[in-house]
């Protein structure tokens, strides 16, 4: 049996791990938005005619040439249920979102096999402690539920509540101050606003001031850069975040 490496962990997951599939999301959108928009080339009238990729609501927006739209998580969008009436559409729909999706999973999967993430999971047991997957196990690893994060290790064994850890990416040179995305930031704050709603007082300990949410993002950028910005950067970047999210339609 391949063991994984164990650690007292605890029962409960760090505040600082993501899901299995925000981070496939996470991973896709350091890419540009004209690079998370795929045209397609279907020309009759229902047909569909492009997929974005939403990564702060993890969802896939496929639009029509007849001008409807169906934007669902990609895991939600290839169940039968979900897609067109019509078998011809419904197929398109089908092999467009699942060759996307398919791209993003072996996206993330090359990254973690680069040591860029840490994984973690319960094994065996959903009411165990969590244990670390070491990352070159991952691709023995297929995920059944990406809501939920489960899936199926090797030797059929069974992995709950699966969440990542992102490593530093970026190793700065001496006296070079890293980049802080301003897009990346406007899709973390989207992301945190859908999954947590807005900062309030009626919230729990730790997401009730603006302050709560510049500390997400010092720590979104120390993830990946093993440096945050300045308080005064940290304040312009969640106020043009927030402008961001207020300015989308809903």
């Amino acid at each position: 049996m391949i063991k994984t490496t164990k650690e007292a962990l605890g029962a409960r997951p760090d505040p600082k791990w993501r899901s299995v599939a925000d981070a496939v999301f996470l991973e896709f959108g350091e890419l540009s938005p004209n690079q998370r928009r795929f045209s397609l080339n279907y020309r009759w009238t229902n047909a569909p005619v492009s997929v974005d990729v939403d990564c702060a609501s993890r969802t896939f927006k496929v639009s029509f040439r007849n001008g409807g739209a169906i934007q669902l998580p990609p895991w939600e969008l290839l169940k039968a249920e979900n897609l067109p009436e019509n078998a011809l559409v419904a197929a398109l729909v089908f092999k467009s979102v699942s060759a996307i999706w398919h791209s993003m999973i072996e996206q993330f999967a090359a990254s973690v096999a680069k040591g860029n993430y840490r994984l973690f999971a319960r094994l065996d047991d959903l009411r165990s402690g969590f244990e670390e997957i070491p990352y070159d196990h991952w691709r023995l690893y297929r995920v059944t539920d990406w809501l939920a994060g489960s899936g199926i290790g090797p030797e059929q064994r069974r992995a709950w509540s699966l969440h990542v850890l992102r490593q530093s990416l970026v190793k700065a040179s001496s006296g070079r101050k890293p980049v802080y995305d301003q897009d990346l930031v406007n899709d973390e704050v989207q992301r945190l606003f859908k999954t947590l709603g807005r900062f309030g007082p009626d919230k729990k300990k730790g997401w009730r001031t603006r302050a709560d949410l510049e500390e997400r993002i010092a720590q979104f950028f120390y993830d990946r850069l093993r440096k945050s910005p300045s308080k005064s950067v940290l304040q312009k970047l969640a106020a043009r975040g927030i402008e961001a999210y207020e300015a989308k339609p809903t």
